[in-house]
């Protein structure tokens, strides 16, 4: 049961099953500062190596996301990434849903609907814990800004 924050009757999420289209682990290619990646995450942890070409390449080149991750916790964090990785990740997101008609389609389908990245894993910055509802949901924002953005593109 999520909490009062996110009403239950018009969220979506967690993004599995057929809203996993919303995960960054979703099986969607993404082109991000002139690579292509196997998913968003993907693109998101390569990002945090920018510096470490050694380390941007073997996340490009990985085929999982969970890899991805592990690989972009090894990477140097440029010193204002705290500042930036909300933008970073708005870059990858748009990309991913721009560069996709089908995604792009199925995101807009979505409607008004309030987008929340339920988790179990403890991530009250990008979600919210899956049981109280609690977290800033950052993703699940910026998801629904995109959508916003393409709505308004595609009318």
């Amino acid at each position: 049961m999520v909490a009062d924050q996110w009403p239950t009757e018009n969220v979506i999420g967690p993004f599995n099953g057929q809203h996993g289209f919303l995960s960054n682990f979703a099986a969607i290619s993404v082109r991000h500062n002139g690579t292509v990646f196997a998913t968003s995450e993907h693109a998101y942890q390569a990002a945090k190596a920018r510096d470490e070409p050694e380390l941007y390449s073997r996340i490009a080149e990985s085929t999982d996301p969970d890899e991805a991750k592990r690989l972009g916790r090894k990477a140097t964090l440029p010193d204002d990434w705290d500042s930036r990785k909300r933008y970073v990740m708005l870059e990858v997101v748009t990309a991913k849903f721009s560069q996709n008609p089908d995604c792009r389609e199925r995101l807009l389908d979505t409607g008004e609907r309030t987008l929340v990245e339920l988790n179990w894993w403890g991530d009250t910055y990008w979600g919210a814990d899956i049981d109280t509802g609690t977290g800033t949901n950052v993703l699940g924002r910026i998801l629904m800004g995109v959508r916003s953005s393409l709505r308004f593109d595609f009318q």
